[in-house]
């Protein structure tokens, strides 16, 4: 079968297109035939060898996918042979014609469900659905999205607007990314004067903030809570080591929170819940969600999608067609 690898750590001239066996499920696993994968920077954190995203070298990446199952493994329920599915893979692996995926991880989706969408769901979309929980985001909140472009960013859009938030104000680090962010956000370039011109968009501090750049941002962010304000910490795109949190009579004094939000460790820890997550998707899609159509590139663009990621040039959400 075709599967796209990096074959180490490094610079975008490791990956490699290449023939593998096709491989087998094991117990509590279905085997995936891939139509469509979903692209996430998380891929460039693996390619850059940041600890926790790569297991073992070479390794393939894609960790959401959207196929058919072709086999189930001893002990699966409620799965057979034949059924339309999306799942999260966080052991990588989705880049290819053939992929196994965790029962627990793995949700059905409708006949005529439009597959391209489904890959986008898995991570992308439950991520945002879990990330919306976490911050127990409601009506009458404002909310900061500190990097709103890319797929999350134009998921959380629709997942806070059903939930009847007052504003979302979202950051970009570009005019060009700052015209791509979805409808309804306001969108605050992240320069300077970022953090006067955020308040200022929503007109007083933020109830949410859900952060996924990290270093100083991350820092900043807990400065601008409100009382009772709530910050989820979802990634650390600047790569720079987290700073220290508000001191403890801070937090104490402003009634407020800090959390971290990981979907990879969830995965490894509580499946279970990442699997709700996915199911939960599928029903408010089903239920009327908007789901944008994700960017569709074919198996011979992979490199170069993954590329534009890597530099920030993506916009929306990416997925590639396999099958």
């Amino acid at each position: 079968m075709r599967v796209l690898e990096m074959v180490r750590p490094g610079d975008a001239d490791v990956l490699r297109f290449t023939q593998r066996a096709a491989p087998a499920p094991g117990p509590g696993q279905v085997l995936v035939r891939v139509a469509y994968a979903g692209l996430n920077f998380t891929d460039v954190l693996a390619r850059r060898g940041v600890p926790g995203y790569a297991g073992s070298w070479p390794f393939t990446p894609g960790l959401e996918i959207a196929g058919t199952v072709e086999v189930v493994g001893d002990g699966v329920a409620g799965l057979a042979a034949g059924d339309l599915v999306t799942a999260f893979t966080p052991q990588g692996g989705g880049y290819a014609d053939l992929a196994v995926a965790d029962a627990r991880l793995t949700a059905p989706v409708p006949p005529g469900f439009d597959l391209a969408t489904a890959a986008a769901m898995p991570l992308t979309w439950a991520t945002a659905l879990g990330l919306t929980r976490r911050a127990q985001a409601g009506p009458g909140d404002a909310v900061l999205v500190t990097s709103a472009g890319g797929g999350v960013g134009t998921a959380l859009a629709a997942v806070l607007a059903r939930q009847g938030v007052r504003t979302v104000v979202g950051g970009a680090g570009s005019p060009t990314k700052l015209a791509d962010l979805a409808p309804g956000v306001v969108p605050v370039i992240r320069d300077d004067a970022f953090w006067t011109s955020a308040v200022a968009a929503a007109g007083s501090p933020f109830d949410v903030v859900l952060d996924s750049i990290g270093g100083v941002v991350l820092q900043e962010a807990a400065e601008h809570l409100a009382i009772a304000g709530r910050l989820v910490s979802y990634g650390a795109a600047a790569g720079q080591p987290a700073p220290q949190t508000p001191a403890y009579p801070a937090l104490l004094a402003g009634n407020q929170t800090v959390s971290g939000f990981s979907m990879l460790g969830l995965a490894r820890t509580a499946p279970h819940r990442v699997g709700t997550l996915i199911q939960d998707v599928v029903a408010l899609v089903t239920d009327g969600l908007t789901v944008p159509a994700p960017t569709v590139v074919q198996w011979d663009h992979l490199i170069d999608a993954h590329v534009l990621q890597s530099e920030g040039q993506a916009l929306g959400k990416t997925v590639v067609a396999i099958e």
